[in-house]
């Protein structure tokens, strides 16, 4: 077979073989020993150069070859470590194992070749490569931007590219082309669930919630950022620079169970930035809309009650909105936020808000009048 080298597009790293080292247990049963990597004599990890007879590794096909053709693409191959000897093998050793819900599982070799073991060789599409590139990049680049913010100070210039990087995210993750539109304006017609999952896995939404908390930060002698303060002219970039952040959160999470439980970890940061004009709240509500669980995980009198807050305080029907939005997760109404909303809104405390209204019965209508009578809106006073 061919002698090829692996290597990890993500990480720019190549595979390799390195010791492992596996507890002995007494069940001795071919299923078991796999299950628990006994059998594996090396574990694969992955190095920086690519120039170490260590890297090498054989492709056997599955199926017979004339000799010395090239395997083919789409084919399944047997992999052998050229250096030890060794063939690859799975197991069921999970290497996420401080996940919730592991899924990545370790791989190893052994001295014995076994035809179950095959591997398919798949052709990468060239623009999963692009997107794989772009996300890899914007996630390094916006590190950057988040240890600026800890040290206290990012110039204007690095703030212009922090601005236009977070533009160019929520174009990406929405898949839709920048045509010159407003960019909080954008619209997912159709979630593109392999951008959306980059968005974590190259940990974007990490450093999205980096950029979140790290002004606010006191390291002593002030925070560059106060949340009350954002609302002043010279702050508009920093306000504007958080709203994308939200923009690209909510985007990520459209339709994506597994990144609204990812999102939803940092549910207190969000919770805290509710009410300053920056989106905070339209996130928390796109995320807990449509998934029931988090809904009523998260959803407490004290969430209620910033709303109701907000409704008070900027006069505005959106909240009310919000608040009818987390009535319901697809399209079924959740009874325990329902009553939490109603026992909030209609507490006698809230008064102020509300809205009175009353029917008045005409008086009985003498000959040749009108059979009805309507108030008209000159005549109703207002009660502020």
């Amino acid at each position: 077979g061919e002698v090829v080298r692996l290597f990890h597009a993500e990480q720019e790293k190549f595979l390799t073989c390195d010791e492992y080292k596996s507890k002995n247990h007494v069940d001795g049963s071919r299923s078991t020993k796999r299950s628990l990597g006994e059998r594996i004599k090396y574990k694969l990890v992955a190095v920086p150069h690519g120039n170490d007879i260590a890297s090498l590794f054989e492709l056997d096909p599955t199926t017979l070859q004339k000799t010395d053709s090239f395997v083919p693409r789409n084919s399944y191959v047997r992999l052998r470590h050229l250096c030890t000897n060794t063939w690859i093998q799975s197991t069921n050793v999970p290497i996420d194992y401080e996940e919730d819900r592991p899924i990545r599982l370790m791989l190893g070799t052994c001295p014995t070749k076994e035809d179950k073991e095959a591997f398919a060789i798949v052709s990468v599409p060239v623009m999963e490569i692009r997107d794989l590139d772009f996300a890899n990049d914007a996630s390094a680049m916006l590190a950057t931007v988040v240890e600026q913010f800890n040290q206290g100070f990012i110039s204007q210039n690095d703030r212009r590219f922090a601005i236009k990087l977070l533009e160019d995210v929520v174009f990406f993750v929405a898949d839709v082309l920048n045509s010159g539109q407003l960019v909080l304006n954008v619209v997912m017609s159709k979630a593109n669930r392999e951008r959306q999952k980059l968005m974590r896995e190259q940990n974007i939404l990490k450093q999205i919630f980096g950029i979140l908390k790290a002004p606010f930060k006191d390291k002593g002698e002030g925070p560059l950022l106060r949340l009350e303060e954002l609302a002043d002219q010279k702050n508009a970039p920093y306000q504007y620079m958080l709203r994308l952040c939200y923009r690209v959160l909510r985007h990520s999470q459209d339709d994506y169970r597994k990144n609204q439980e990812h999102i939803a970890k940092q549910f207190g940061v969000m919770q805290s930035q509710i009410g300053y004009d920056i989106l905070a709240e339209d996130t928390i509500t796109a995320l807990l809309h449509n998934n029931r669980k988090l809904l009523e995980k998260h959803i407490t009198k004290t969430e209620v009650e910033t709303f109701v807050s907000l409704v008070r305080r900027n006069r505005e029907p959106r909240f009310l909105d919000y608040l009818s939005d987390l009535c319901v997760s697809n399209i079924v109404a959740i009874p325990v936020t329902q009553e939490l909303i109603c026992k909030c809104v209609l507490d006698p405390k809230n008064n102020d808000i509300l809205i009175k209204t009353e029917r008045r019965v005409p008086a009985e209508p003498t000959t040749g009048e009108s059979q009805a009578e309507y108030l008209g809106i000159d005549d109703v006073e207002d009660d502020e």
